[in-house]
């Protein structure tokens, strides 16, 4: 049996078992925070050995280069989104668990937490400097954006289209 057989079979299993501990933590973690890191870790590193092993098998050759690529894609992408995700949620409102938290995930009779606790209250725009509530109306349909049927008098949105 060739040696780099046996080293990419290694290689693969070892990328497996970051793939299932990764699954595993995905069921048995209590949060979306904890369940994003277990994942976006294991998976990772798991999808990077198993990839790895692949290559190891196939030698020097142009579907190995490919695989590399592969790799660094991985490598750049998979961080990248859980990092994404993670801070979407954490924008959103979305609280990590604490051990002293309830059985079901509440903190003390919260569900979430608004904007101005989180101290995002600034970026919910997307760094725009928009008053969202003033251009409430105009995002359901408001043609001056004041949320009433009457024209004019509502709050100035910076979006409201300006008259010539």
């Amino acid at each position: 049996m060739p040696v780099n057989f046996i080293v990419s079979n290694i290689i693969v299993s070892v990328g497996v078992f970051f793939l299932l501990v990764g699954s595993i933590g995905l069921i048995r973690l209590p949060d979306f925070y904890s369940r994003t890191h277990a994942v976006g870790k294991s998976d990772t590193l798991g999808i990077i050995l198993v990839v790895l092993g692949l290559v190891v098998h196939e030698g020097l050759s142009l579907n190995s280069v490919k695989l590399v690529m592969i790799m660094v894609f991985v490598g750049l992408t998979g961080p990248t989104a859980t990092h994404a995700l993670a801070k979407a949620a954490f924008r959103f409102g979305l609280r990590p668990w604490f051990r002293s938290d309830s059985a079901d995930g509440t903190h003390e009779g919260e569900d979430h937490v608004d904007s101005e606790s989180v101290g995002h209250e600034d970026e919910m725009d997307g760094g725009l400097g928009l008053d969202v509530e003033a251009c409430a109306g105009l995002l359901r349909g408001d043609p001056d954006g004041d949320d009433d049927d009457e024209e004019g008098g509502g709050p100035a949105c910076p979006l409201k289209r300006k008259e010539p």
